[in-house]
């Protein structure tokens, strides 16, 4: 009899643990992030006496709180933004700011500025950091935009934190979509598409990212985090990837109800032999278009252990997702 009242309990037990689980599963949310400005608006392009013809005119005559607002057109340019100003384009399709093919086209360097509803393209590769949009300073939001053809980075962060990038669009970017580096911390990642590239998200030296939501596709690293701590990466969608997801010396991130489809190798992680290296990456409730739909889905990586020599060894090693999930997510499909 007290073996029937114990299996109850447990039953009972499980129960409340699915229900708990199910109710710590987050609602996606689709709305955009406004901002109330409140100031001054100056027009670029359009028909309106006293109208600006290029965008980096209205930048420098405005001031901060101000709106630059920028009618639809083709602009070859490159522009600096040194004031905590809204600049918004009347349709992200048709308000294209086209650089030179080199360099980099829009450079963000004003704490509380914001970019929404813009086709940004003609950045160039000839240094590491060129990107289409270069961002070097705090609170900075990106939003709504189109990021193509640029044969450098699509977003490059620089020393850039508390920074919000949503719903933004980066196809076919040669370095790839959204890279982080240089204590970029507590940015908010969400709801982007990327598309081909070498990386679709990178993280290097940077901790506290919420990376959420996102479709990254096509790229030979999805999401790459590098010596990176304590971001949470959850609710994306990994597919067609040479790699979904590496951890290259990062720790105590949280990896959780992401969809890893299709992916040559959909994870893996490599770790150095120190007091840190026993907190791993926590991996959770993520979908595995490989698992075999039993049992635990282990995530296979490395540690490499200093030696006396010049060279040290890599010693095979195993993180775990303990409940992966049956099925795909819907909200990331």
């Amino acid at each position: 009899m007290k073996r029937y009242v114990f299996a109850g309990m447990m039953l009972v037990f499980c129960v409340v643990c699915l229900q708990l689980v199910g109710a710590a599963i987050p609602a996606a949310s689709t709305s955009l992030f406004v901002q109330d400005w409140g100031g001054e608006t100056l027009y670029v392009g359009g028909t309106g006496p006293g109208n600006y013809t290029r965008i980096q005119q209205a930048l420098d005559d405005a001031s901060d709180g101000d709106t630059v607002f920028v009618y639809r057109g083709v602009y070859t340019e490159t522009i600096s933004i040194q004031k905590a100003v809204c600049l918004t384009g009347e349709d992200k399709n048709g308000t294209v700011i086209e650089g030179p093919g080199s360099g980099t086209v829009v450079e963000i360097a004003a704490e509380g500025a914001a970019v929404h509803h813009f086709a940004i393209t003609g950045g160039g590769g000839d240094d590491f950091d060129d990107a289409a949009v270069y961002i070097a300073s705090d609170s900075v939001v990106l939003q709504d935009t189109i990021i193509r053809d640029n044969q450098g980075h699509g977003v490059f962060l620089f020393s850039a934190s508390y920074c919000i990038l949503v719903h933004n669009v980066l196809v076919g970017n040669r370095y790839g979509g959204i890279y982080l580096t240089n204590e970029s911390h507590f940015n908010n990642i969400s709801y982007n598409t990327v598309q081909s590239g070498i990386s679709g998200i990178s993280v290097e030296r940077s901790h506290y990212q919420t990376i959420m939501y996102n479709r990254v596709i096509q790229c030979s690293n999805g999401i790459y985090l590098t010596e990176s701590r304590e971001n949470l990466v959850q609710g994306n969608h990994l597919s067609d990837n040479e790699e979904g997801l590496f951890c290259f010396y990062a720790v105590r991130n949280t990896i959780q109800f992401n969809n890893f489809v299709s992916n040559a190798r959909h994870a893996r992680f490599m770790k150095f032999l120190h007091v840190g290296f026993i907190a791993p990456n926590m991996w959770r409730h993520n979908y595995w278009d490989d698992w075999l739909q039993v049992g635990v889905k282990a995530i296979y990586g490395g540690v490499y252990v200093r030696t006396f020599t010049l060279i040290g060894i890599f010693i095979p090693w195993v993180e775990v997702d303990w409940c992966p999930a049956r099925e795909p997510y819907e909200w990331i499909t």
